[in-house]
């Protein structure tokens, strides 16, 4: 949908390559809002679930987790000398970023599960929730139950605002799961940090201090194990780089760092980010997000028409039958199950006559299908 993504972040990574001087502001506290969307009750996860998420989050990016002291113990590289470090962790950082739980909302959806990855826009283009806060100024987290094998999905920073945000499945969410660091791992690309292995063999994730990988942890787990050398299975197996692998003076490595939060492993194996994936986010917060320094707390307005673009005026609402548009745009209004009950085209007003009284969906568009606006309608 947006093929222009691939040059913004290609450049963000030369742009971040380039610069030699970290910005960096005091710690930040970033304000999350949770939108749960739920087939049936055992979907609709509690606000007391998800403060532990957020509490989770905030320990592992301060590095308050109690699993800290486990850095560096289930991998590691040679050296050229053929020595072995006990461990990588003094490459360990507190990044300074911690969060604050924001409240909840919640709607119903017809659908069991829903396949983010075959439409990521879903859960951002049909509930009734969907920019209530101000994404400059809130991370929005959207938690369903996801088909497929994703436990997670994150917009990079540079991507459209209407979905900026970050999608995890509800089993995720609390001290209890056993994935209770996916929300973690996805926030770290949510402040513009990659995959430690670059997504490709021995590729690069622009960060110096973590070591080049062949593939995910999880991915190589079913590899066969290097000779003579310890395969931690399941936080530390063999994604070296084939062959002798020279890398910043260092000969990297035969066995990985499968306990930073950028790999695929166990929640139970993930423990830590990088002195230079804490250099890296703090570049983007203040080159693509610096709106979160200036947000600390959960008292802000809601709802504004005008967080995106400088709206189009809608009104009345409530309304007992006609909406006026300020402007022409395109229209699609749906009700609350995502069912679309009226599409028009470069209309300037709406007839809800022969509408049931209640809640609607409003969604105004341009003539390219870029959204402009979104919002609740009441028919009363």
């Amino acid at each position: 949908m947006y093929p222009e993504l691939n040059s913004i972040y290609h450049s963000q990574d030369q742009e971040f390559l380039d610069t030699s001087f970290l910005k960096q502001s005091t710690i930040i506290t970033i304000p999350v809002i949770f939108h749960v969307i739920y087939n049936d009750p055992s979907q609709q996860v509690s606000a007391t679930l998800l403060n532990q998420a957020v509490d989770i989050l905030s320990k592992d990016f301060r590095r308050q987790n109690p699993d800290a002291v486990n850095t560096g113990q289930y991998g590691g590289y040679e050296s050229p000398n053929g020595l072995w470090p006990q461990n990588y962790e003094n490459i360990a950082a507190d990044c300074e970023i911690q969060f604050i739980y924001c409240g909840v909302t919640y709607d119903y959806t017809p659908y069991a599960q829903i396949d983010i990855s075959q439409n990521p826009y879903y859960l951002k283009t049909t509930f009734p929730y969907y920019q209530t806060y101000n994404p400059a100024k809130f991370l929005n987290v959207w938690v369903c139950n996801m088909g497929g094998s994703l436990l997670g999905l994150a917009e990079f920073p540079g991507s459209p605002p209407q979905y900026d945000g970050v999608t995890i499945t509800h089993t995720s969410i609390g001290y209890n799961s056993p994935d209770n660091r996916v929300l973690t791992h996805e926030v770290g690309h949510w402040l513009g940090l990659r995959h430690i292995w670059g997504d490709c063999m021995c590729c690069d994730d622009y960060v110096g201090d973590t070591a080049p990988q062949q593939d995910n942890n999880s991915a190589m787990a079913n590899q066969p194990s290097f000779p003579s050398y310890p395969n931690q299975y399941p936080c530390a197996t063999w994604t070296a780089c084939p062959g002798v692998n020279v890398y910043g003076n260092l000969y990297y490595p035969y066995v990985n760092m499968g306990d930073n939060f950028m790999d695929y492993s166990p929640s139970s194996c993930l423990n830590f980010f990088s002195q230079g994936q804490k250099q890296r986010m703090w570049y983007f917060i203040n080159n693509y997000r610096p709106t979160l320094l200036q947000n600390n707390s959960c008292t802000v307005e809601l709802i504004e028409e005008t967080q995106i673009v400088n709206s189009i005026k809608v009104y009345p609402n409530p309304t007992n039958g006609i909406i006026m548009l300020s402007e022409n745009a395109n229209v699609q209004l749906t009700d609350l199950t995502g069912k679309v009950i009226l599409n028009e085209s470069n209309v300037n007003s709406l007839d809800l006559n022969q509408q049931k009284n209640g809640v609607y969906i409003l969604m105004l568009t341009n003539d390219s299908g870029a959204l402009i606006q979104r919002m609740k309608i009441v028919k009363e």
